[in-house]
């Protein structure tokens, strides 16, 4: 999460967190990846993105087969081999950042859901209307916005939907339920 003097960013992986953070600075918590019942918000407003589900796995699971970041302990080339319906369906993965919040064992990341980090913000914006959500979540924190957000750690990759089969669909449909009835999400709609 980032903290500032007005305002808490929850940092949801794989949602524009590092191009929200270069945006409206602010200080990173260890972890970074925390939820926001982590932290004594107090009188500062707290906000988050979320994406759509099966548009953030895939993505979670390409830079995780791309990228080595420091302190995790994955092999990206294991991971590729593997595939993504095997690490989906079939490894649970947790990151370095997680650790037992409040005595609550975390389920792996593939089976938790957005508002696992995201329940009790103040705002809830979508990454599939990014500019104009993060525009109201600077107005609703009092952060002066800026003109742009630039796109920092983006993951390569082409359609999301050629990654999936119906196991590996049902499966975030399942452990997903929330978000998807939540934001209105569906498989074919980015």
């Amino acid at each position: 999460m980032i903290l500032g003097d007005k305002f808490v960013f929850i940092h949801v992986p794989k949602t524009a967190g590092q191009s929200i953070h270069a945006a409206i600075g602010g200080r990173v918590s260890n972890p970074m990846n925390a939820p926001r019942f982590s932290v004594n918000v107090g009188s500062r407003v707290s906000f988050a993105f979320v994406r759509n589900p099966w548009v953030r796995m895939v993505s979670l699971y390409r830079y995780l087969c791309q990228r080595h970041p420091a302190g995790e302990m994955h092999n990206p080339a294991a991971m590729r081999e593997m595939g993504f319906r095997a690490w989906l369906t079939d490894s649970p993965f947790w990151s370095a950042h997680d650790i037992l919040w409040g005595g609550r064992k975390l389920p792996p990341v593939q089976k938790r859901p957005q508002m696992w980090w995201a329940e009790g913000c103040n705002f809830i914006g979508q990454v599939e209307n990014l500019e104009r959500d993060f525009a109201d979540a600077c107005w609703l924190a009092g952060i002066k916005h800026p003109s742009r957000l630039a796109k920092l750690n983006a993951t390569e990759g082409g359609d999301y939907r050629a990654e999936f089969d119906v196991a590996s669909r049902d499966f975030v449909d399942y452990y997903f339920a929330e978000d998807i009835k939540k934001f209105g999400y569906k498989f074919d709609e980015v």
